[in-house]
């Protein structure tokens, strides 16, 4: 059995182009997998009275479900500032429109804390914790900031 000149390299090219898309991370999918790789699993935690979020892609997905705003919290456990700003999002004038919207908390340490930090749409990520943003229920980037005293600008992005 005798191979044709060049039945070789189809394979091998597929095997290094598919290398160099996994590598470098440029393609959508790549970053989808990192994002979303803890899954639809929902998870939840108690901030006060508020239920959040641990999990993006079920933030996301109750968000578009309730059409409902989503408040992402980029935050840090060891930060005085990230736990006085938990402990004012049960005490500020905001709390009332951050109960009926839809909230995920990511920390330092969760996998999709270096994606977003690496987008250039969420660069205040980058420059110090705490930091929020907020979408509206198809995701579109509505309000973002790093403390909750402009309460009525940061009300009417969640309503």
């Amino acid at each position: 059995m005798s191979t044709r000149s060049g039945e070789w390299r189809a394979p091998i090219l597929f095997y290094l182009v598919l290398g160099l898309i996994v590598v470098s991370g440029t393609t959508g999918v790549l970053r989808s997998l990192i994002l979303y790789s803890e899954g639809r699993q929902i998870v939840l935690e108690q901030i006060g009275d508020l239920t959040v979020h641990r999990t993006f892609l079920a933030a996301r997905e109750e968000s578009h479900r309730r059409q409902r705003p989503l408040f992402i919290l980029f935050t840090a456990p060891w930060s005085d500032a990230c736990k006085a700003f938990e402990a004012a999002m049960v005490s500020s004038p905001v709390h009332a429109a951050l109960k009926a919207s839809v909230i995920l908390k990511i920390t330092d340490a969760d996998p999709a804390f270096r994606d977003f930090s690496r987008r250039s749409d969420y660069t205040g990520v980058r420059h110090g914790l705490p930091f929020f943003v907020i979408l509206d229920s198809e995701a579109r980037l509505r309000f973002s900031g790093r403390n909750l005293e402009e309460s009525e600008k940061i009300i009417r992005a969640l309503d």
